[in-house]
């Protein structure tokens, strides 16, 4: 805690440390810190408002604001944005200005958030950089106004309400889960159908949901955090209603398993009605995570061993997938130059890169699909052609680049029960 200020004394180089620690998610006060909306309903001393809240928190912008004493005395505050890194550090200028506009003292902020166990601590290190005379009496009040504004914004994440949380271990790889919940593709088999979505921190992406015949509410979203195949964030709000929330994702590998812990904050600030009720929540993430990701990723699971055929000479191996384009094909080059087996890749699709022909299948000892709907479509189209084949699925969706490393990786581990791999 700082010295009072003597009459007279120039402050200047006078700093103030002050923490504080919040029963919130980082990414949530973080929000609350850069949000012009929320900033002004927390910001100034107990009974102040702030009828005016110019505040865009990105490096260069100004800050006006507007603090209105409970008596209706405006005090006008400037300042700028310096450095901005969600959701770990804010540092910015701020002092009160005369009637002429003109700076009548300046401080520079540093104000960093840390998170342990969904609790965020709250550091503020704010030095004085220029102090005109006379300014001393607004400084020395400084510490007891900002002290009052943290209470004020520990009520404001209070209305949030007790987070959601879910918690489930999957028998899959942490990178394949991940995956899952990265991919636009894979999201729209277990989640919600959106258009895309990259892991980018302020990535916006959205999509329209509610119950069976109920409804529709359009989500608007924006990814906070991402620590790749770790920890992912991001903001849930609805059009037309007021309220925002922070959904964190965390990952954890533990050998072949994935534990996940699911913490959606902030649904206290939703209306109060039966619609934004804890408990739809809490039903809607219990079976997203708990039955529609599980089936999903665990799903995905090698079948029984192909017996060797009784063949001459190098045995004819067909990869299938859709288009041709990623999964078969990179299957068919990882096997290119075997002394052991010839394999070919095709697609089922109309669009494929080299479609399917019954020919194809006539020639293969072994043939290989990567989803369950693949082995459908062959055996409804080409029946006959299959003269009592056996088809493996290995349950690769697409979701990859061609030669993707994770890709490789995940064909070899499939393919090894089935098939002598090559050295990699």
């Amino acid at each position: 805690m700082a010295a009072k200020n003597k009459a007279g004394e120039d402050c200047t180089g006078r700093e103030y440390v002050i923490a504080r620690e919040f029963d919130a998610p980082r990414a949530l006060v973080f929000k609350a810190w850069t949000d012009p909306t929320q900033v002004a309903r927390w910001w100034g001393p107990k009974g102040f408002t702030n009828p005016v809240c110019d505040w865009d928190a990105q490096p260069g912008k100004a800050i006006r604001v507007t603090m209105r004493a409970p008596n209706g005395v405006d005090y006008p505050m400037g300042g700028e944005f310096r450095e901005v890194v969600p959701p770990t550090r804010l540092i910015f200028t701020s002092g009160a200005l005369d009637a002429s506009g003109k700076l009548l003292f300046e401080f520079l902020h540093t104000v960093t958030f840390a998170e342990r166990k969904g609790r965020t601590t709250l550091t503020i290190r704010s030095r004085v950089v220029m102090a005109t005379p006379g300014a001393n009496r607004y400084i020395g009040g400084f510490e007891a106004g900002m002290g009052q504004s943290l209470v004020r914004l520990a009520d404001l994440l209070a209305t949030g309400g007790a987070a959601v949380v879910v918690e489930r271990t999957f028998d899959a790889p942490v990178a394949k889960v991940w995956r899952a919940l990265t991919s636009a593709r894979a999201m729209k088999k277990w989640f919600f159908e959106i258009k895309e979505f990259q892991p980018k921190v302020g990535f916006d992406f959205a999509f329209a949901a509610g119950p069976e015949g109920g409804k529709i509410f359009h989500h608007h979203c924006r990814v906070t955090e991402v620590v790749r195949e770790k920890r992912l964030s991001y903001s849930w709000r609805f059009e037309g209603y007021e309220g925002d929330s922070l959904v964190t994702i965390e990952l954890t590998a533990s050998g072949r398993k994935t534990k996940l812990r699911l913490n959606h904050a902030g649904i206290g600030t939703f209306p109060r009605s039966p619609e934004f009720a804890r408990e739809n929540f809490v039903a809607g993430w219990t079976a997203i995570i708990g039955e529609g990701l599980k089936e999903f990723v665990e799903r995905q699971t090698p079948e029984r061993a192909m017996d060797p055929p009784k063949t001459v000479g190098r045995i004819k191996v067909l990869m299938v997938c859709a288009r041709n384009r990623t999964r078969s094909l990179t299957a068919e080059k990882i096997f290119a130059g075997s002394q052991v087996y010839d394999v070919k890749s095709r697609g089922v699709a109309k669009e494929a890169r080299i479609r399917l022909t019954e020919r194809d299948l006539r020639w293969a000892d072994l043939i290989f699909v990567m989803e369950k709907n693949h082995r459908d479509r062959i055996a409804k189209e080409h029946r006959a052609a299959l003269a009592g084949k056996k088809i493996v699925c290995l349950f690769i969706d697409d979701l990859y680049e061609p030669m993707e490393k994770s890709l490789i990786a995940i064909l070899r581990e499939k393919l090894a029960p089935h098939l002598a791999l090559p050295k990699a």
